[in-house]
């Protein structure tokens, strides 16, 4: 998400990106939650390529 910002406006951009985040943790806890009983497959390991 991005956010513009004005300076008359820096006040509620910050708000809106608080929120944003607090969205954004509460679905992680959510999905981990989830996976944890089972419900969702568990997220994959990223694999690191060499060369």
């Amino acid at each position: 998400m991005q956010v513009d910002i004005r300076d008359n406006h820096v006040d509620q951009a910050l708000r809106v990106r608080k929120k944003a985040d607090a969205i954004r943790r509460s679905r992680k806890l959510a999905r981990k939650d989830a996976q944890r009983e089972g419900l969702l497959p568990a997220s994959k390991k990223k694999v690191a390529r060499s060369g």
